[in-house]
């Protein structure tokens, strides 16, 4: 009996570190994404394109006992991260200049919802957004992140998408602020 308590613990911990580091994931490739506009700054995105174990990601939402856990684990191991050198508005959330751990958690009621946390400052609250995601005709087998360009300068999208899933994200970059020297 007691050899089963340690098994049944070790059992209990694998979805949150599956996100990122399972056995499925083992050879799951690091992927960067950037965009750099001539007078609006950059932005940079960096993820692991995990799998998620044939769909097994949909059943976190539903095990709600398990939720604290995965969400504590997410932000522990972040799956990537986000850079911009300018202010970015994103679904009327402002994101500072700065480097940010990309993560995601879940709520019982909203979903699966995408978190910014600022690298620099332990004490940051995330910038939350919920994921409403929207079926697609295509599968995706990894987790992916796309950037693509806007039809304004400054302005571009994420499209983060798994499974049949995926969810469009607009972004406006500000205005790069150009160095003033002393006498000019």
């Amino acid at each position: 009996m007691y050899k089963t308590i340690p098994l049944t613990l070790v059992l209990l911990a694998v979805p949150v570190v599956a996100q990122v580091k399972g056995s499925i994931n083992r050879d799951a490739p690091t992927v960067t994404r950037s965009i750099q506009f001539k007078n609006s700054g950059a932005l940079t995105v960096k993820y692991t394109a995990i799998h998620f174990g044939e769909g097994a990601w949909r059943g976190i939402i539903k095990n709600t006992g398990s939720h604290e856990r995965f969400n504590k684990g997410a932000e522990n191991r972040p799956i990537g991260s986000i850079k911009t050198t300018v202010v970015a508005t994103a679904s009327g959330r402002e994101i500072p200049v700065g480097n940010y751990d990309l993560f995601f958690t879940v709520n019982e009621r909203s979903g699966f919802i995408l978190n910014l946390k600022n690298k620099g400052d332990s004490e940051a609250k995330s910038i939350r957004w919920r994921m409403a995601m929207t079926e697609t005709k295509t599968k995706n087998t990894r987790f992916d992140i796309s950037l693509n360009p806007g039809a304004k300068a400054g302005s571009c999208s994420i499209t983060i998408a798994f499974g049949q899933k995926s969810v469009t994200v607009p972004l406006k970059l500000g205005a790069k602020k150009e160095d003033k020297k002393e006498g000019k």
